[in-house]
């Protein structure tokens, strides 16, 4: 099988300098992937696979600074995410027809558990 894959992802968190919370950040990063399954069960209701995936990630990371700094830029709050990116999935199940559900366990720009609905053309 080959596919295409889109994944998301948002991080928000804390920044602290000397045990103060001193602003925060926020994170998304989009992936895109060109992904290949191999299916060891493949019946027409039920599969069972592993497969590779390659892409490129993007998105942008901004951070907003407390007063509790002392030296602040800015004009430097705004950072750009460019990376090529991979996914490994182990072990993956895939359940019904066209339209299906599916888990999945891996590493990658997926995420180590991942689920949800395909449909298959």
């Amino acid at each position: 099988m080959l596919g295409a894959s889109l994944a998301s992802q948002h991080i928000k968190g804390n920044l602290f300098l000397d045990d103060k919370k001193s602003g925060h950040s926020h994170s998304a990063v989009y992936s895109l992937g060109v992904e290949s399954n191999y299916r060891y069960i493949s019946k027409p209701k039920f599969q069972m696979y592993s497969g590779l995936g390659a892409g490129y990630a993007f998105g942008k990371t901004t951070f907003k600074l407390g007063d509790a700094l002392e030296f602040k830029n800015t004009n430097n709050n705004k950072s750009k995410i460019n990376y090529f990116t991979f996914h490994v999935t182990a072990l993956g199940f895939r359940v019904g027809k066209k339209l299906a559900a599916f888990a999945e366990l891996g590493v990658g720009y997926k995420g180590i558990i991942n689920g949800g609905l395909s449909y298959q053309f």
